[in-house]
């Protein structure tokens, strides 16, 4: 696996998240969220990148990073019984996951220039989830580049009928279900990603409260 972390992002999300941790396994590209780049916010973030690989069945055994790991990172890797190098000083092309941010910051900005343009921008750690899924798709799996990245990892195509997918950030109406009397039928919100673990259901976010929902009526 290759990893680093992004830059900082120019906004600041609403959960406090500020950078991106970017880790490339088998052509597959995937993100975590920090707060900071503190050494236990890092070691946080290695953490649940390889917890989410392995709940997949893949285990990850040698990771590559560049020089300024933190030292209790490297004492992690050992705790956790994983090798890991270092690329050559003053050389970070060679870590694959440089070119891999380039990719994902690429698609990343094209998804929030398709946004609303009353989408708060605070809430653009909502849609990293999506544009995970929708990134991967395109890429080919180093193991078997016939199928997409996506397919390869999850070991199974993206299911498009369980969990349709729309623009993130689109301008929404979603059926209000906890209602009172004469309360509206509807709230206007925003499209964030696909309810994975619900039958095509949404995240969506009530534009009224800067509240998550999860609907299966939107429109």
């Amino acid at each position: 696996m290759f990893s680093d972390l992004t830059g900082r992002f120019p906004a600041t999300a609403i959960d406090g998240s500020q950078y991106l941790l970017l880790s490339v396994y088998k052509k597959y590209i995937h993100i975590e969220l920090l707060a900071s780049r503190a050494e236990a916010s890092i070691i946080d973030a290695y953490s649940r990148t390889y917890q989410w690989f392995s709940q997949l069945g893949h285990f990850v055994q040698f990771q590559v990073m560049d020089n300024e790991a933190p030292k209790g990172l490297r004492q992690h890797f050992i705790t956790s019984n994983i090798e890991y190098e270092f690329v050559p000083p003053f050389t970070k092309r060679s870590n694959k996951a440089e070119r891999a941010i380039q990719t994902f910051k690429r698609h990343f900005i094209a998804i929030l220039a398709g946004t609303h343009p009353s989408f708060p921008i605070n809430f653009w750690h909502e849609l990293i989830p999506q544009a995970e899924i929708t990134l991967n798709m395109l890429r080919a799996f180093a193991d078997q580049p016939n199928i997409s990245a996506y397919h390869g990892i999850h070991r199974k195509p993206y299911d498009f009928l369980s969990h349709p997918l729309a623009p993130c950030g689109t301008l929404i109406v979603l059926h209000n279900s906890i209602r009172e009397t004469w309360d509206n039928f509807g709230h206007i919100g925003f499209y964030l990603g696909p309810a994975s673990s619900h039958y095509r259901s949404y995240h969506c976010l009530v534009q009224e409260t800067n509240s998550i929902r999860i609907s299966d009526s939107i429109i």
